[in-house]
C-alpha cells in the first residue's frame, strides 16, 4: 500500500512531530466525513478502551495556555504495565497510551480524501490522523518519562543517542512515538505481550476485527519532513453492520 501523505502544517501549525497513525474509511461504508470520523473513534472508545478521562485540572491546563498541540480532541488508556523501582521508589510509575486526533483540518485543507488501489480496484478514502505515543501516565510526577525505565526509557533497543538538551522531545520522537505504533498495531510493547491485571492480554487494533474488515501497515519513514521514525497505517474496508449500527451509536453518544 503506498499513500502520498499531506505536509506536517496541512495537519495543524502546532502539531510538534508528524502523526505516525493513519486511518483510511472506505467511503463506500459511510455517509461522508463525519461518519467515517465518528466510526474510528468510537471503536477505539469501544474496543480499545481509548478515552478522554483526563482530570479537570489537565483539561484546564491546556484549554488556557495551549492548543494541546494543536489536536481536535484527544483519548487514552492508562494504567497500563506499572513499573516498580525498589531502590528508587520516587520513580515507580505506570504507563498510558495517549492519542490525539486531527481531522478538521484535513477537511478544510480537501486533504481528507484519497484514491487507494485495492485489489486492482481504485477506491476513495476517508481519513484522519492520529498522534499516537506510551509514555508515564499524565498524574504521575514522572510524566512524561522516566528516562531509565525498561518499559518507557532509553534502555535496551531503545538504549539511542538523544539530544540531553531536547530530551523531553527526543525520547517523545524515538521512543514513545514507535511505541505507540507497536503497542496499538502489534499489541505489544518491545515485542513482549502485555496482560491486565486478570491475566488477559489487552489487544488493541487487533480486536476491531470483530466489526471491521481491515489491514495494517508499518513503515518505516524516510522522507525529511516526517520527523517521526515509524508510520502505522489501517485500512478499514467493510463494517459488520449497517449506517443505521452508526447512527444510532452517534445519537446515543
Amino acid at each position: 500500500m503506498y499513500c502520498k501523505l499531506p505536509k506536517k502544517d496541512i495537519i495543524s501549525k502546532e502539531i510538534p512531530r508528524y502523526p505516525n497513525i493513519w486511518f483510511y474509511v472506505n467511503s463506500n461504508i459511510v455517509e461522508g466525513y463525519f461518519e467515517a470520523v465518528y466510526l474510528v473513534i468510537f471503536n477505539l472508545m469501544k474496543y480499545c478502551n481509548i478515552k478522554n478521562n483526563f482530570s479537570e485540572n489537565y483539561r484546564l491546563r491546556h484549554i488556557l495556555f495551549n492548543s494541546n498541540e494543536g489536536s481536535d480532541t484527544e483519548g487514552r488508556y492508562k494504567g497500563l504495565q506499572p513499573y516498580t523501582d525498589i531502590d528508587h521508589p520516587a520513580n515507580s510509575h505506570d504507563h498510558q497510551l495517549h492519542i490525539r486526533y486531527y481531522y478538521k483540518n484535513l477537511m478544510n485543507n480537501q486533504s481528507e480524501r484519497v484514491k487507494l488501489n485495492i485489489n486492482n480496484e481504485n477506491i476513495i478514502f476517508y481519513r484522519l490522523a492520529l498522534s499516537a505515543h506510551y509514555e508515564v501516565t499524565t498524574e504521575n510526577k514522572n510524566h512524561p518519562f522516566v528516562e531509565f525505565c525498561p518499559i518507557c526509557g532509553r534502555v535496551g533497543i531503545y538504549n539511542i543517542e538523544v539530544d540531553q538538551s531536547n530530551l523531553d522531545k527526543e525520547i517523545c520522537r524515538k521512543i514513545h512515538d514507535p511505541l505507540g505504533v507497536e503497542i496499538l498495531l502489534k499489541n505489544t510493547i518491545r515485542g513482549n505481550k502485555i496482560y491486565n491485571n486478570k491475566g488477559k492480554q489487552i489487544k488493541f487494533i487487533e480486536r476491531l476485527r470483530k466489526d471491521c474488515d481491515l489491514e495494517t501497515y508499518i513503515f518505516d519513514t524516510t522522507d525529511a519532513e516526517i520527523n517521526t521514525p515509524k508510520i502505522g497505517h489501517i485500512l478499514i474496508k467493510k463494517i459488520n453492520y449497517g449506517r443505521n449500527v452508526i447512527l444510532k451509536n452517534i445519537e446515543e453518544n
